[in-house]
């Protein structure tokens, strides 16, 4: 199963297969670590991820080094999978999304 995942901010889109999130199940995506923005973020390169390490720990100054908190559901959209798998939707890859993004991007 290929999943293509789109950085809503910068436009680049990663497919799964030139990863090493290339064998990963569909409860990994859908319900698993995959579905936030934490583990999609490291499919595209280390700069964004830093990037956005640096924010959190910005906002939360509470925080000690091995501490973190989960980006949430706000940037990396799934934006096709091939194949899909049956009774699933592009809606399931990316459930916590809000309708707002969700909507500006297709996906409802």
């Amino acid at each position: 199963m290929n999943v293509i995942v789109l950085d809503t901010i910068t436009g680049q889109k990663i497919e799964s297969e030139q990863t090493h999130f290339k064998d990963y199940d569909i409860w990994w995506w859908t319900e698993g670590n995959g579905g936030c923005d934490c583990n999609r973020a490291m499919m595209f390169t280390d700069d964004i991820d830093d990037a956005m390490e640096a924010q959190m720990r910005e906002a939360n100054p509470e925080l000690k080094e091995h501490q973190s908190y989960c980006y949430g559901e706000k940037r990396f959209l799934v934006v096709a999978v091939d194949p899909m798998p049956k009774s699933y939707t592009l809606l399931d890859f990316n459930d916590g999304y809000s309708d707002s993004i969700l909507t500006k991007f297709g996906i409802i």
